[in-house]
């Protein structure tokens, strides 16, 4: 018999889900997933920028607002999130279902050497990239799954405005489940490049897409390679 999945509280409330920070320009256009590079170059200042922009949201920074804040083992996770759970005033809890997905013997390659290696797995992935297993690594629907049941975890043991820092995969997954769309054809619908500010409100079990933010700075750079993920 399948079972139900859990329901967040019906008052309303708003999650922000946000991407860290940026790996600096020898992890740029790699597949990161598993690796666990720190932030470089910009990405303190993203993750500066991302803790005052939510310092100066009504539903993050009242002090009459319950905030929770939970990151991604990964360092570049974590990284981001301190600065964003000191000004907020709450405990980082970490949280290893936030990790990315594991692109096994792909990660730290770029999608020329991985075609190179793997052209034929790469064409598998292309036919079918959500019934996809990583050479090595995870499979797509076990990581989909991952990602719905931590989301559905903590929404239900947080009924205040909850934090998550997380990876770029982590976050378009969880968009999928919370705005209850076909992950076939929306998962890559989200561009969620490094420091990414997602704001999703909640009322009576209902998600709603209510910002997608990006600091000015990172776009000229991020846009001059392929995002491989992390």
């Amino acid at each position: 018999m399948q079972s139900q999945r859990p329901r967040p509280a019906a008052r309303a409330r708003t999650l922000f889900l946000l991407r860290h920070g940026e790996t600096g320009p020898a992890w740029r256009g790699r597949y990161v997933g598993r690796l666990d590079p720190p932030l470089a170059g910009v990405g303190g200042q993203q993750a500066q920028w991302l803790a005052q922009r939510l310092a100066s949201w009504p539903a993050a920074g009242e002090a009459s607002v319950s905030v929770a804040c939970f990151s991604s083992p990964l360092v570049r996770c974590r990284q981001t999130a301190e600065p964003v759970a000191a000004v907020l005033g709450c405990r980082l809890e970490v949280e290893a279902d936030l990790r990315e997905i594991d692109f096994g013997r792909w990660e730290g390659k770029d999608f020329a050497a991985i075609e190179a290696m793997d052209p034929d797995l790469v064409q598998l992935w292309r036919d079918d990239p959500q019934g996809f297993c990583f050479p090595e690594g995870e499979a797509w629907p076990a990581f989909y799954r991952r990602v719905q049941q931590v989301m559905d975890r903590l929404l239900v043991q947080h009924t205040g405005t909850l934090v998550i820092v997380s990876h770029g995969g982590v976050i378009r997954a969880a968009l999928c489940a919370l705005l209850r769309l076909d992950p076939k054809s929306a998962f890559f619908a989200f561009a969620i490049p490094p420091a990414s500010l997602v704001a999703i409100e909640q009322s009576h079990g209902w998600s709603r897409l209510a910002a997608l933010e990006r600091p000015a700075w990172h776009t000229a750079t991020w846009k001059t390679a392929k995002d491989g993920g992390g």
